[in-house]
């Protein structure tokens, strides 16, 4: 089956999560990477806001998206209740973001060029 429609929420989760939406086959998939699992998994980059942490997910969206549809393809997710929906919701964790490596080549190069953050 294949994953489609993958949405990247803009504004954080309460904790500061990154959500992800997709569709699996019919069925809803709703997952998030939290903030801990970012900020661990970018070391250099102790103190990484929502909206650096939106451009990462969003510079290595194919993969994030193949370890969303890989976790999927596994079954790895349990039933979860949502506005009278029931959808399938992931958890993926920083040892998730291992394979594929993600990068953050977009901050780097957003650093290098002078840009100024944009507000989200």
């Amino acid at each position: 089956m294949k994953l489609t429609n993958l949405i990247i929420q803009q504004e954080p989760e309460i904790d500061y999560a990154v959500l992800l939406k997709a569709d699996f086959g019919a069925d809803r998939v709703v997952a998030s990477i939290p903030r801990v699992a970012l900020d661990d998994y970018f070391p250099n980059r102790p103190h990484l806001t929502s909206a650096q942490r939106h451009a990462l997910v969003e510079s290595n969206r194919d993969a994030v998206a193949s370890i969303l549809l890989r976790k999927c393809e596994r079954g790895e997710w349990h039933d979860e209740d949502r506005f009278g929906w029931t959808v399938k919701r992931v958890d993926i964790d920083k040892a998730d973001l291992i394979v594929p490596r993600l990068t953050d080549a977009r901050l780097t190069m957003e650093e290098q060029a002078g840009f100024k953050p944009m507000p989200r």
